[in-house]
């Protein structure tokens, strides 16, 4: 049993009515047995009345927002076939060919320029009854540039005449296929003479049109038509086409009628394999009979059973279907002792883990942060150790209520999305304002719901949302511990530092704006984490300076707090402080060392887009030669099995013989049934058995069925998604049909690249790259590093001696992660200037911001050492733990400076002192936030729960970070701050004097 998502979820109503008439036009009627059940009526309308014609007028074509960019339904017609069809550059004869055969209402959406950007050979393909429909300048236009392939219309008009005349010479065809298409067939062709199967509209020969009747199922009675075919037929076609008797393969042969099998020629039946000869000589004689499988054979564990797929539907929640199911399942069970249902794949499980130990890792993490704020605040009063309750208590209230109001944002923000919306749309010509306006409407979503990155956000902003509340209690705890009234010391404490805290929070939720610019997969993926940090920090602001200087003023005594003595961490710190600024070049060096390490460290880390995570999976896929019997495949599949069988590690393995073309096939052309095709989905009990399995499994099965006849992939969530491997290689056609089997072999032996193959891989088209021919070759990676695998594999592919008509890019996998990577670099760089524009704006000054940036390359140390510790990759999310780091780390740097600066206006001190004083004052405040937030995320690093991977990686990074960081920035930003203000004095002094 399957339970997973239905293919057509992700296309509600809104989306069909979006759809222009003229592509609603060529959707089959029959796609409507997969759109969802409670829109189904609806979207028929919609088809229907987009059938309907209209009084001679021509359609209009799709607007697109990029000229060059083809209709929205050739695009998905691309990607379906796995080619690329962007640009009209794009479409080649053979496309062209196969649109005008399936879908001719397809050529009405092309607007004028994409029929000018056409190939003049393609151009000499369109067909007339289109050209006649064309204004007449457009026409002349198009003849001009269709003139070197012989004119507009001109093969398929060659065509069309060269199939007329064989109309007229051809025999008729039988009854049963000269029957017209049922209605809503989305193939409107009718078969008359066997002249309409030699010149068929697929652009494909007669014997592969036959072929792909009984393989794909084009038609449910392939088997019976097939047989009617006539020796007068058949010899004829033979005769036309040297290429037409050996190109049927043996399952089409088979069915032909004995009459048929006795007339074919000896000299063909000589060549074929001599026990498939034998045996359509028995089906001649009436000796042999003909199996024809009406369905799949389907085991669990080895035992027989029933397949059953659930899709949900829409928006309905998938965990509480799955749990409806689980019920009605359990009841069956219960009420028929004989059967026994088994799970193979279900998604509920995963999300249910996934949020629950997010959400548990959280409030950990909270109590954690409590704790770190208890033990900094208690000491010795009168001689006895006391826990300081009433000042913990009073910091730790801003955890509650900052994450509340939180959730309070997420849920009523959205609200503003039409209003910001409606913005955008009123300044969408302006070129600034269109640009700020189109990032408040990301920054404003139309909704935001609890999932795994939004409660990873919140458990990431957990240990943070306490750190402007330390700042503000710990100060206005030091002024009552100095002896001042308990209303000054909160009012002057909090004035003190709120704009530190201020600047400090702008400054860690500033760097997810560029999430709203990037765009893209990341910024889609993450912007929602982002979000979530921004809403509860503000909020923890907001409490810091409102909520948290009441309580304080009224729980807060002076009785209750230790003597204000300097502490075992300020004795520690003072000298290594002083010992740095008497020696700021040793410190210097030893900071800039620790910072190359860390980089080499960091290069050293597997790097992938995404880490594993998910159900795991193992998939089989089988494809037998053709002529292969289904009692022989079946055969071979029970061997893999018994195999399977004594294997441990293995939950459930599924199999399947006799697979059909598939779910998107049989929307459009009816199910059918392959005897030489199998698929087995064996689901491991872990991700280490997944890994010990596969080359087990493969091995095994590539010597049962043969390497080239069986494919074995892993798989989960992320591989499945954004996991894979493509490379493209442009060029001359014959020179990379040449280089073909080269570049398969060279991919094929570079460790981590498993089931290479390219779209020239049995005999399919070539594809276009921006007007180029073009290969593209694809793989799965098993391996941890997918990136570096993968500039491995680009590097091997360029060693080749390639003629220099071939150029090498990335195909769409490839090129969207490191894409991705791309965006994420400059999503720092601007994540780093917004910082250093917050700190001018609070210092005041162009000089000091760049003494706090120092502390940035500090963070990388602590991050690198940490992935290299837990053993993890450096991905997409420990990339966004970094762009969260250059907001947090700052952080630490401003309380500090903002105190030095303090000093020097206040109170008069010079840079030394300001530097000494300002290091002991802030010491604790700045460590208790740090290991606060330190220790909130350590159950998040952890990763207990797959759900939790991604933030593991990102929590991992900001961990280790934030250590390395508050302890080198105690001691670097002193060192850099008194260097640059000495620079700024002598300057000072230098002008003053000329």
């Amino acid at each position: 049993m399957l339970i997973q998502k239905s293919p057509t979820s992700t296309f509600p109503l809104e989306v069909w009515q979006a759809l222009a008439p003229e592509v609603l036009a060529v959707v089959p009627e029959s796609a409507l047995e997969y759109v969802e059940p409670e829109i189904a009526d609806e979207v028929a309308e919609l088809i229907a009345a987009a059938k309907e014609p209209e009084a001679e007028e021509t359609p209009e074509a799709e607007p697109t927002a990029d000229p060059d960019l083809l209709p929205q339904i050739w695009q998905m017609a691309g990607q379906q076939q796995g080619i690329t069809l962007e640009k009209a550059s794009d479409i080649t004869v053979e496309i062209l060919r196969g649109i005008v055969g399936f879908a001719p209402q397809a050529l009405d959406m092309l607007t004028p320029h994409h029929l000018k950007s056409l190939a003049p050979e393609v151009l000499a393909w369109l067909p007339e009854d289109f050209i006649a429909k064309l204004p007449a300048d457009l026409r002349a236009e198009l003849e001009e540039l269709a003139a070197p392939a012989g004119g507009l219309g001109a093969a398929a008009q060659k065509e069309a005449e060269e199939a007329a005349q064989l109309s007229g010479e051809a025999p008729l065809l039988p009854e049963s296929w000269r029957q017209p298409p049922e209605e809503g067939s989305p193939v409107e062709v009718s078969f008359e003479t066997a002249a309409d199967l030699l010149k068929n509209p697929f652009g494909v020969s007669a014997a592969e049109l036959l072929n792909l009747m009984i393989e794909m199922g084009t038609m449910p009675n392939a088997p019976e038509i097939m047989a009617d075919l006539t020796p007068e037929v058949i010899l004829w076609l033979a005769d036309q086409d040297p290429e037409f008797l050996p190109g049927l393969n043996a399952g089409t042969l088979r069915l032909l009628s004995p009459e048929v099998l006795t007339a074919l020629p000896q000299e063909f039946m000589d060549t074929l394999d001599p026990e498939l000869r034998e045996e359509l000589a028995g089906i001649a004689a009436g000796t042999v009979t003909v199996f024809i499988p009406e369905a799949t054979a389907n085991r669990t564990n080895g035992d027989p059973s029933l397949s059953l797929v659930f899709y949900k539907a829409g928006q309905e929640n998938i965990v509480v279907i799955t749990h409806d199911i689980f019920e009605k399942l359990d009841e069956m069970e219960g009420n028929n002792g004989d059967i026994h249902f088994e799970v193979a794949f279900e998604q509920s499980s995963f999300i249910e883990e996934s949020i629950s130990g997010v959400s548990r890792e959280g409030t950990l993490g909270a109590i954690f942060a409590v704790v770190v704020i208890l033990i900094f605040l208690s000491g010795f009063v009168n001689g006895k150790y006391k826990l300081s309750w009433r000042s913990t208590l009073v910091t730790a209230v801003s955890i509650p209520l900052s994450v509340f109001m939180g959730f309070a944002a997420m849920r009523w923000l959205p609200a503003l999305h039409p209003a910001v919306k409606s913005l955008a749309d009123a300044v969408a010509a302006v070129p600034v304002l269109s640009t700020i306006a189109a990032l408040l409407t990301r920054m404003f979503p139309e909704s935001m719901t609890l999932n795994i990155m939004t409660l990873s956000g919140m458990t990431v902003a957990v240990g943070r949302v306490v750190d402007d509340s330390i700042v503000v209690l710990e100060n206005i705890y030091r002024r009552i511990q100095r002896g001042d009234e308990r209303w000054e010391a909160v009012a002057g404490g909090t004035r003190d530092v709120a704009m530190a805290i201020f600047a400090s929070t702008l400054t860690t939720v500033i760097v997810f704006l560029p999430l709203g610019l990037i765009g893209g997969l990341v910024g889609e993926f993450f912007l929602p984490f982002g979000l979530t940090v921004t809403y509860a920090l503000s909020a923890s602001f907001i409490v810091a300076i409102t909520v948290v200087p009441v309580l304080a003023f009224l729980f807060i005594r002076k009785e209750h707090m230790p003597a204000a003595d300097e502490n075992w961490m300020q004795r520690a710190y003072t000298p290594l402080l002083k010992w740095s600024l008497g020696h700021r070049f040793w410190t210097l060096v030893i900071a800039a060392l620790l910072f190359a390490g860390s980089l080499w460290l960091l290069g050293q880390r597997p790097q992938a887009f995404l880490p594993s995570m998910g159900e795991p999976t193992l998939n089989v896929t089988v494809d037998m030669p053709n002529g292969a019997k289904m009692a022989e495949t079946d055969a071979l599949v029970r061997e893999l099995e018994a195999f399977l069988a004594d294997q441990e590690g293995i939950e459930v393995y599924e199999s399947e013989v006799g697979s059909g073309s598939g779910m998107s096939m049989e929307a459009f052309f009816g199910s059918g049934i392959d005897q030489g095709a199998a698929n087995l989905r064996i689901s491991p009990q872990s991700r280490d058995d997944l890994e010990r399995l596969t080359p087990l499994v493969r091995a095994e099965a590539e010597r049962i069925f043969g390497p080239e006849h069986v494919t074995v992939s892993s798989a989960d969530i992320a591989s499945s998604g954004m996991g894979g491997f493509s490379l493209v290689l442009a060029g001359d056609p014959d020179d990379l049909a040449a280089i073909d089997e080269d570049v398969i072999a060279v991919l094929s032996e570079i460790e981590g690249l498993t089931n290479v193959s390219s779209n020239l891989t049995g005999g399919e088209m070539i594809i276009r790259i921006d007007g180029q021919r073009a290969v593209n070759y694809s793989a799965e990676l098993e391996t941890r590093d997918t990136m570096g695998v993968t500039a491995l594999a680009k590097e091997a592919v360029a060693a080749l001696e390639l003629p220099e008509s071939i150029q090498i890019s990335e195909g769409f996998e490839t090129s969207a992660q490191t894409e991705g990577f791309a965006d994420m670099g400059r999503a720092m760089i601007i994540s780093i200037i917004a910082v250093y524009l917050v700190m001018a704006l609070t210092f005041h000054s162009l000089v000091h911001p760049f003494t706090i940036l120092f502390s940035l390359p500090l963070a990388v140390v602590g991050a690198a050492l940490g992935l290299a510790i837990t053993d993890r990759v450096l991905g997409i999310s420990a990339m966004i733990g970094l762009m969260m780091l250059v907001g947090v780390v700052v952080t630490n740097a401003i309380v500090l400076l903002e105190r030095v600066q303090q000093n020097r206006r206040q109170r008069g001190m010079n840079a030394y002192d300001a530097l000494v004083e300002g290091g002991r004052t802030r010491l604790r405040p700045i460590w208790m936030t740090a290991l606060a937030a330190i220790l909130a995320l350590v159950p998040l690093a952890m990763g207990f729960t797959e759900g939790a991977l991604i933030a593991s990686e990102l929590a991992t990074v900001v961990i280790g970070g934030l250590l390395t960081s508050t302890f080198l920035t105690l001691i670097i930003v002193p060192v850099i701050y008194s260097l640059s203000d000495g620079l700024v004095q002598r300057l000072t002094r230098r002008k003053k004097s000329e």
